[in-house]
């Protein structure tokens, strides 16, 4: 059994997602049988009902639940509750000397997956280095594109240094002007 991350859900889904014909070939071809947790629950129907993630194509809260109902139909796709073990692996994998509030939902899957003895299913390559002890199903990160927000994030990054870039040149021109009295 896989514990499949929301990401992977969300591409499966989401037909607009850059990983979406990945994600649902491998769905489509997956023999084993996939897993919800209540974080990955949550995820995906936040995700379905935000439109800063899939724009126009927001899910109002029902269509989201039937949404997930489909899903939890498919003889493969099950709902797991905790496992035992469960909170003390997410306080080792969490309690590190570092201020990112990003890995929480990360530290907890990984932990979920350790404790219930599943692979994990996921798109974030990270996943590998970050936590060496969780099995993780490389299948679709062989393949797998980075995140609208990642290409963002580095879009942004690159914009900034543009900017500054522009701005500095446009400083000394202006240096150069007042020096020459214009």
């Amino acid at each position: 059994m896989k514990l499949v991350d929301i990401n992977v859900w969300l591409a499966t889904v989401w037909a607009s997602h850059a990983n979406h014909q990945l994600a649902k070939k491998w769905f489509d071809e997956e023999d084993d049988d996939l897993a919800f947790c209540r974080i990955t629950q949550m995820g995906l129907l936040r995700m379905l009902t935000n439109p800063a993630v899939v724009g126009s194509e927001v899910l109002s809260r029902r269509r989201a639940w039937e949404l997930f109902s489909h899903l939890m139909s498919d003889p493969r796709v099950h709902f797991l509750s905790e496992p035992q073990g469960l909170d003390a692996l997410w306080m080792a994998f969490s309690k590190r000397d570092d201020s990112s509030h990003k890995l929480w939902t990360d530290d907890y899957l990984a932990a979920f997956a350790q404790a219930a003895n599943l692979e994990l299913a996921t798109l974030d390559r990270a996943f590998l280095k970050r936590y060496p002890s969780v099995q993780i199903s490389d299948r679709m990160l062989v393949s797998a594109r980075p995140s609208r927000a990642g290409v963002r994030r580095r879009k942004a990054r690159a914009g900034i240094r543009a900017s500054t870039f522009r701005f500095h040149v446009q400083q000394k021109w202006c240096r150069r002007r007042q020096r020459r009295g214009e």
